[in-house]
């Protein structure tokens, strides 16, 4: 399971729902989950709320990785932002702003040795 789309619907037929009373639940339309399932659309502005609508974690969702359930892995609501910032973009954009964030986060570390020394 490779793609936002298969683990949005394995996770919606897990919970028992089909795609209209989960587009009501999240408040999007029905069409949207129909094109995020069969691959039209490969990202969605709805992610954390598809997340917390089917209890799953939404890096889950978006990734595929980290633990599937929210009750094995709860996110802080800054890192929920985050993910409902970048799940939109496209992957490319998203390759660089991780790209950008590993450079920011070794600077940081970079200062904080120097602050101890």
């Amino acid at each position: 399971m490779s793609e936002l789309g298969d683990r949005l619907k394995k996770a919606r037929e897990e919970k028992g729902l089909n795609q209209s009373e989960l587009a009501k639940v999240v408040g999007c339309k029905a069409s949207n989950i129909s094109q995020l399932e069969g691959g039209a659309l490969k990202s969605s502005s709805y992610v954390v709320h598809f997340a917390k609508a089917l209890d799953v974690s939404p890096f889950w969702l978006v990734f595929g990785t980290l633990p599937k359930s929210l009750s094995d892995h709860q996110l802080d609501p800054a890192t929920n932002e985050i993910l409902a910032l970048l799940a939109p973009l496209p992957d490319s954009l998203k390759r660089e702003l991780i790209g950008a964030l590993k450079v920011l986060i070794a600077q940081t570390e970079g200062a904080a040795i120097k602050r101890k020394a």
